[in-house]
């Protein structure tokens, strides 16, 4: 899953640090999440199958943060993440293989969602 993100897959050499989380917490609310290097620690903490695909709620330690991600199908219409009153979305039109939203803030409890074409709707449980 993180390769997909966009991460680095090996740990860094002494001489490449891994970039340093460019938000944290509530400042981290609307930001991509790997323009903002919380990727770098992301990991998968609750999901929900839908419309043949996974939604994850991931979470970022170094950027105390949240969003969904789930590999793009055909029957996805698209996903989203809450937290208290946060909310970020992203639609299944981007053409490509795998849709994250921007990031909320990891303090409040978060779930992740997904949509389909034909209207059904799942989260992942709150963490």
């Amino acid at each position: 899953m993180l390769l997909a993100l966009g991460s680095l897959a090996a740990a860094p050499s002494a001489s490449h640090a891994a970039p340093t989380a460019g938000c944290y917490a509530e400042s981290c609310h609307d930001q991509d999440p790997i323009e903002q290097h919380c990727d770098s620690d992301a990991q998968s903490v609750a999901s929900y199958s839908i419309a043949d695909t996974v939604v994850e709620l991931i979470w970022s330690n170094s950027c105390h943060a949240n969003w969904a991600f789930a590999r793009a199908t055909p029957n996805l219409a698209g996903i989203y993440v809450a937290a208290d009153a946060e909310y970020e979305s992203q639609r299944n039109d981007l053409g490509t293989n795998f849709i994250f939203t921007k990031m909320v803030d990891g303090d409040p409890v978060a779930t992740a969602c997904g949509w389909t074409q034909d209207g059904g709707e799942g989260c992942t449980p709150p963490i």
